[in-house]
């Protein structure tokens, strides 16, 4: 919990670092993954499946189940929601972010939709139609992941509050 208090731009110079020594400079994938592993949803699924009651994982240990078909075929069907919680979460930050693309990315032509703004602005006048519709054509992939993943994401928000469905 005390790591999430930390800001994240304190992170850039060591992920840069980190991503140069990979070889995942200019790379799409060098955006993706330093926000694979967050503290918030980490502590989101740890919160959700501790409210899974235990009697699922002893009625399938005493029915012969190893540990990883317990996992698998047994807790991971009742936290689909959560996780699919955490992966918009994820999706939107990544979705989002100006700073990190913009450091690890120099190539233009590799840039995310929020960094490609600022190619879109000059120096002295921005092109505000060309602003407007770029504006529109990132909000739409973000638009039509709502309507696919609704019923999950509101499935995770009655179990988190308490809600019965």
């Amino acid at each position: 919990m005390l790591s999430m208090t930390i800001p994240g731009i304190i992170n850039i110079v060591p992920q840069y670092q980190i991503m140069t020594s990979l070889n995942l400079k200019n790379n799409l994938l060098a955006v993706i993954l330093p926000s694979v592993g967050g503290m918030s949803g980490l502590f989101l699924m740890k919160q959700f499946m501790m409210r899974l009651p235990r009697a699922l994982d002893e009625a399938a240990e005493r029915d012969g189940a190893g540990r990883l078909t317990i996992l698998f075929q047994v807790l991971l069907p009742q936290v689909i929601p959560a996780l699919v919680i955490v992966m918009l979460f994820c999706f939107l930050g990544v979705w989002n972010d100006f700073l990190w693309p913009s450091v690890i990315l120099d190539d233009y032509r590799s840039a995310t939709l929020t960094s490609g703004f600022y190619i879109l602005t000059g120096v002295y006048d921005a092109e505000q139609a060309s602003l407007m519709a770029a504006s529109i054509v990132s909000s739409l992939p973000i638009i039509a992941i709502y309507f696919v993943f609704q019923k999950y994401l509101f499935q995770g928000i009655a179990i988190s509050s308490g809600i019965k469905e």
